[in-house]
């Protein structure tokens, strides 16, 4: 399954709409900035046009200084101000972007010194991270990590909280293999990781060895060495207990006969010792027939060391010399594939994977354990009874080099020269083991349990050098290797570095970041406030000024009579010029009284206000959820008044997966529909046979009829009856009851 393209979460508000915002209120300054200076301007070019003589004239020059004055002195104290603004944000989110980078760096060093590996035991792929399910609407994340989304906690579309980090407890979520879409469990993403493949032809007993294996470090070396063994899926232990159960009656386990394994996961745990997961590959030999088979081996990337299993019958000079014998005892079974011809395959896959020349080193370690030395008393010719027969040379610095020099020297002898030296070439450490899987040869007729030989030799030493737990070292304490690093010159110097690179690379990101301010602006701030600031001034200002002015013609004034009076006549004064109407962005000035009719205006258009307009409608399914308002104080009731442009909207149900949202106020009545998704639902299984039992195994209640579970999850039903096949099904719950009808097939 492809890894998703887009997040699930809301981002951050300092990784985005912080400067969006930022962005915004620098526009919105420099806007209010113009338009106070073009009022100015204005005012001052009525007084201008309405004065009629010089002395009415005069305050227009007071009006146009001031708009020069607020047009380069306001310009002035806005752009310092922003200065200051963008200074003190910018130290701000500094420190948010230190603090992001301390933890994603301070998580990674965790992840690397407790080797944290994620690796899926389905398609082998080793997972740089793993996709999280939210654990309340089981959407999924493929970037739960400190990042844009949010530095300890991300918060999902659904308004859950998720932690990111190993700090806060990721591992708690349900995760999944982004490659093949197999749920994983938190051993296989937040523990330390071996790996040990173990290599071999057809019949050269690899599942023998397997099982014995995993029974020696389940009973007797994890308990020496203080540390309890498990499997990691309950599935693989069932299916562990019953060939163990066939060994211990003398019933050999059967061949693998799949190409492409499913690892063995064995998780050991001990106090004072960090967790642990073994991963053992068993594939079957049939793989390594065909180079273009061991590609889809993923586990070839990564080994901890390679187990490789040699049947000394698979040798034509050892299978021509035994041939009467093993045409006489038949549950003896020698392996046809040669074992040069597997260790060329092997080379090939591993140069193609890890990039290396014809020439070069392979530094994984190998072991070569040559099988089935229980047989015709081959422990005499090339086993532990040879080794303590033989004397020591003074090249045997240790008993293993004895035992290398002693196997590869019975390798020679029986033409195998040319595999001793192109393993000992092309691999940077080999040594050559002896043992025997069952301890016996398998025989129908006796039903003692088998007793394996000398089978951990090989892979303690493989485990053991890439991690020292296996060579029974005490735990020290985890913080010991911290101090001891700090402790040097060269530690501290590395510590510091450290530091300064992080502070690089968060300034680096202010700075980044702070570059799109302007594209992050809206284009249009007098659009803008038409949209969203409706109850503003900023409205009346923007729409007077996207309206051309109406000219109103001048009014002609009807003649002035004289006025009777008994005494002497006076002199009636002249009437007054006509004055034109003008709009009411104009100054207004008193008008001398007068009989004459005031000239027609402009009508003046009240805008609405915020308590007269947007009353906001939630309707819920189901009807009695609880709906909040997250960005006012008051409590949602129905036909509110928010007085936002946007309103967060959180609506909640004990029984349903609480649903957050924002809604834009762009109507007088704003109608909202929400449905919740509920938390649970019931699940019914009707199997045919009616008497059948039914289990669900990924649950710990036992499975009764109108089962209440939680919805949006995978369920592992199993339906098994006496005399039937079982029947094994996965079942999603989703927002309905489900019913679901079984039929068992008849052995």
């Amino acid at each position: 399954m492809p890894r998703p393209m887009t997040e699930s979460a809301y981002r951050s508000y300092f990784f985005g709409k912080g400067f969006a915002d930022l962005g915004a209120t620098i526009a919105g300054a420099f806007a209010n900035n113009r338009r106070d200076a073009s009022d100015l301007w204005t005012r001052g070019r009525d007084a201008w046009v309405l004065g009629d003589n010089l002395i009415e004239k005069l305050p227009s020059a007071w009006w146009v200084g001031a708009s020069l004055s607020v047009r380069v002195f306001g310009t002035l104290t806005t752009l310092g101000l922003t200065v200051v603004h963008v200074l003190i944000l910018s130290l701000f989110f500094g420190l948010i972007y230190l603090a992001f980078t301390a933890v994603l760096a301070f998580e990674r060093i965790l992840m690397l010194v407790r080797g944290f590996v994620s690796v899926c035991p389905h398609c082998h792929t080793r997972l740089p991270l793993p996709v999280y399910r939210c654990d309340s609407c089981t959407r999924t994340h493929s970037r739960l990590i400190p990042s844009s989304f949010g530095i300890l906690f991300h918060r999902c579309k659904c308004g859950a909280k998720l932690p990111c980090t190993v700090f806060t407890n990721r591992g708690r979520l349900q995760s999944q293999c982004p490659t093949c879409g197999n749920m994983l469990s938190r051993e296989h993403t937040e523990t330390r990781k071996q790996f040990l493949p173990i290599i071999g032809g057809p019949q050269v007993g690899k599942s023998a060895y397997l099982f014995a294996l995993t029974r020696e470090l389940r009973d007797s070396v994890a308990p020496r060495l203080g540390m309890h063994g498990s499997f990691v899926s309950p599935d693989q232990e069932r299916a562990y207990n019953a060939v163990i159960a066939g060994i211990d009656h003398g019933v050999p386990p059967e061949k693998t006969v799949q190409t492409l394994p499913r690892a063995f996961d064995l998780l050991f745990r001990g106090p004072g010792r960090p967790d642990l997961t073994l991963y053992l590959y068993d594939p079957a030999g049939e793989a390594f027939q065909r180079s273009d088979e061991l590609i889809p081996h993923r586990f070839l990337d990564y080994p901890s060391g390679i187990l490789f299993l040699v049947d000394p019958f698979s040798i034509p000079e050892v299978r021509s010399r035994y041939a009467e014998q093993l045409k006489s005892n038949l549950n003896i079974s020698p392996s046809r594939f040669p074992p040069d011809e597997l260790l060329t395959r092997l080379i090939n896959v591993l140069e193609g994977q890890f990039g290396l020349s014809p020439t070069a080193k392979i530094k994984v370690p190998v072991a070569v354990v040559l099988t089935k030395i229980d047989a015709f008393r081959l422990e005499d010719e090339i086993g532990e009874e040879a080794l303590r027969a033989g004397g020591a040379t003074t090249a045997d610095k240790t008993e293993q080099a004895r035992r290398n020099r002693l196997i590869t020297q019975r390798l020679r002898e029986w033409d195998e020269g040319g595999f001793v030296h192109r393993i000992e070439t092309r691999f940077a450490t080999v040594n050559f083991y002896t043992a025997s899987a069952l301890g016996r040869t398998p025989d129908e007729a006796r039903h003692d349990p088998f007793a394996p030989k000398r089978i951990m030799e090989p892979v303690l030493w493989l485990l053991g050098r890439s991690n020292a737990l296996w060579a029974g070292k005490p735990p020290r304490p985890r913080a010991e290797w911290f101090v001891r690093v700090l402790s040097t010159p060269a530690g501290l110097t590395a510590g510091v570095a450290a530091l300064a690179a992080a502070a690089s690379i968060g300034v680096g990101a202010i700075m980044l970041r702070g570059g799109s301010l302007g594209a992050q602006a809206p284009a249009d701030h007098r659009a803008e406030t038409v949209v969203y600031g409706r109850f503003g001034a900023g409205q009346a200002r923007s729409e007077s000024a996207a309206q051309p002015r109406a000219a109103v013609p001048p009014q002609p004034a009807p003649p002035r009579p004289k006025a009777a009076s008994s005494g002497p006549a006076q002199d009636t004064p002249a009437p007054s010029r006509p004055r034109p109407a003008v709009p009411p962005t104009l100054m207004e000035r008193p008008q001398p009284a007068s009989p004459t009719p005031p000239a027609p205006s402009l009508p003046r258009q009240p805008l609405p206000t915020a308590e007269e307009c947007c009353r906001l409608f939630v309707k819920t399914d189901p009807a009695d959820a609880q709906v909040r308002i997250m960005n006012i104080a008051p409590k949602y009731y129905p036909g509110i008044r928010p007085g936002k442009d946007v309103v967060d909207i959180l609506v909640e149900h004990k029984d349903f997966v609480p649903k957050r949202m924002e809604v834009v106020m762009t109507d007088p009545r704003q109608d909202v529909w929400i449905r919740l998704e509920p938390k649970f639902q019931y699940l019914t299984v009707e199997p045919t046979p009616s008497h059948a039992r039914v289990r669900v195994m990924n649950v710990v209640p036992p499975y009764e009829d109108q089962m209440r579970l939680p919805a949006f999850r995978h369920y592992d039903v199993l339906v098994s009856a006496p005399g039937y096949q079982d029947l094994r099904r996965d079942i999603f719950l989703d927002e309905y009851d489900k019913r679901v009808q079984v039929v068992l097939q008849s052995r």
